[in-house]
C-alpha cells in the first residue's frame, strides 16, 4: 500500500472519529431524555434573603413594558428589579421605570453587548447585594412560578441554574419559523433534559438563568462574544461550579415574525455559537488532565455544532471519505465511521422528532421541512460568510406585513 494513500486516509479516519464523539455525546443527550423525569420536589420557602432580577435591554421599546409586566408578576415580596439601558437610542429606559424598575443607563458605543451590560448591572447590585441573581432578557416573559423555581433551585443546589427557556411560534407561521422553532426545542429542551438526566452540567442559554451572588459576583462578565451565554457556562463547569438545569422554571420568548429578523438571529446564534467550539475543544484536554470528567463532557456537549451545521458537516465527511476511498483503498475505514456518524445522527434526530417535535412540525409538514432543511444546508455556509460579528446586533422584531 502506497504510503501517499496513508497520508489521505489518516487524518480523514482522526477527523471522523473526532466527529464520533461528538456523535455520540449527541446520542446520549436524546436517548436520555427518554427517560422518566426526575422529580423537583415542591418550592421551599426562600429563606437565603432577597432576590435581584437583572434585565439587560437594548432598543426594546415595543416590548419591554410586556416583559416587565410578566417578571413582575412571577417576582416574589422584596424582590428587586433592575433594567439596564445599554446604549439605547429609544425609550427603553423611559418605560422601564414607568413599569416600576428600577433603571441605570449605560452609553459606551466601543464597548456593547450584553455581556457589558450585565457586567454594569452586577456592579450596581453590588452596593446592596441579594443572595440570588436572576437574568431575564429584554423580550421574554417568565411564568408565574419560574423565578421561584429558579430561586430554590440556586439556593438549595449553589449552583448556577438555568430554566427551560423556549421560543414559540403562532400556528399560522411559516414553516421555516417550524423549522427553527423544533431546532430550538432540540438544544435547549431535549438535550438539557438529556444532560440533566445524566449527571452532566447544563448549558446557560441565556435567559432565565439565576446565579447565588457569591458565584455571579466573581464572574468577568464584560464580554462581546456572540455566544456569551453558553461561554458564562462551560467555564463555570470548568471552574467547578457546573450549571443545573431547571425544567419546571418555564421561560419564553417568540421567533421574529419577519423573514430578515429570523434569518438576523438565526444567524447570529449559529456563528456565536461556531466561535465557541474552538474553546471547548481547547479545554478538554485541561479538564481530563485535571479529572474533571463531567467538565470535559460538558466540554464535548459545547463543541456540537447546531442542528444545520452538524449534519451539514457529518455529510461533508461522508463525501470526502467516500471520494477518498476511491482514490486510496486505506480511506475505506473513515468512509464506515462517517457513514454510522451521519446515520446516527440524523437517526437520533428523527427520535427526537417523533418523541418531542410533532406538535410543532406535524407529519404532514414533515416532508416540506426536510426540504427546507438541505435548502438551508446548501445555503449555510453563505449565510455564516454574510453574518455580522457585532456583539449586539438586535433582531428585527417588526410585524410581518408592517
Amino acid at each position: 500500500m502506497a504510503l501517499s494513500e496513508h497520508v489521505i486516509a489518516w487524518p480523514l479516519l482522526v477527523l471522523n472519529i473526532g466527529a464520533l464523539v461528538l456523535v455520540l455525546m449527541y446520542a446520549a443527550q436524546i436517548l436520555a431524555s427518554l427517560l422518566p423525569q426526575k422529580e423537583n420536589g415542591s418550592i421551599k420557602p426562600n429563606a437565603a434573603g432577597p432576590v435581584a432580577i437583572l434585565v439587560p435591554a437594548h432598543d426594546e421599546e415595543t416590548g419591554i413594558g410586556a416583559t416587565l409586566m410578566a417578571i413582575r408578576a412571577a417576582m416574589a415580596p422584596g424582590d428587586r428589579l433592575l433594567v439596564v439601558a445599554d446604549n439605547c437610542s429609544d425609550k427603553t429606559a423611559i418605560i422601564a421605570r414607568a413599569a416600576g424598575a428600577e433603571v441605570i443607563e449605560r452609553h459606551d458605543p466601543s464597548r456593547r453587548g450584553k455581556g457589558f451590560a450585565l457586567d454594569a448591572g452586577i456592579r450596581h447590585i453590588a452596593l446592596s447585594p441579594p443572595a440570588v441573581v436572576i437574568i431575564v432578557d429584554a423580550d421574554c416573559f417568565p411564568e408565574r412560578q419560574a423565578l421561584s423555581w429558579l430561586t430554590a433551585a440556586a439556593s438549595n443546589s449553589g449552583r448556577p441554574t438555568q430554566s427551560l427557556y423556549l421560543m414559540t411560534s403562532p400556528a399560522d407561521a411559516p414553516l421555516s419559523t417550524k423549522v427553527s422553532e423544533f431546532a430550538f426545542s432540540l438544544k435547549n429542551k431535549v438535550r438539557q433534559r438529556g444532560l440533566h438526566r445524566l449527571g452532566l452540567p447544563c448549558h446557560l442559554t441565556g435567559s432565565g438563568m439565576a446565579f447565588p451572588w457569591a458565584t455571579i459576583s466573581t464572574l468577568d462578565l464584560a464580554d462581546g462574544h456572540l455566544a456569551e451565554d453558553m461561554k458564562m457556562g462551560l467555564n463555570l463547569a470548568l471552574a467547578g461550579h457546573p450549571p443545573l438545569f431547571c425544567e419546571r422554571a418555564v421561560v419564553l420568548s417568540a421567533f421574529p415574525e419577519t423573514m430578515t429578523g429570523l434569518a438576523t438571529q438565526r444567524g447570529r446564534w449559529i456563528k456565536g455559537h461556531i466561535t465557541l467550539i474552538s474553546t471547548a475543544l481547547r479545554a478538554l484536554p485541561t479538564a481530563l488532565y485535571q479529572g474533571k470528567l463531567a467538565a470535559a463532557l460538558a466540554a464535548v456537549a459545547t463543541a456540537i455544532p447546531p442542528l444545520t451545521v452538524f449534519i451539514l458537516l457529518l455529510g461533508l465527511l461522508f463525501a470526502i471519505s467516500l471520494i477518498a476511498s476511491l482514490l486510496a483503498e486505506a480511506a475505506l475505514p473513515a468512509v464506515l465511521v462517517a457513514f454510522f456518524n451521519l446515520t446516527v445522527a440524523m437517526a437520533m434526530t428523527f427520535v427526537a422528532w417523533v418523541k418531542f417535535g410533532q406538535e410543532i412540525l406535524p407529519p404532514r409538514a414533515a416532508m416540506r421541512a426536510v426540504w427546507l432543511i438541505l435548502t438551508r444546508l446548501a445555503s449555510a455556509p453563505l449565510n455564516l460568510a454574510r453574518t455580522r460579528t457585532s456583539s449586539w446586533i438586535r433582531t428585527d422584531r417588526s410585524r410581518s406585513g408592517e
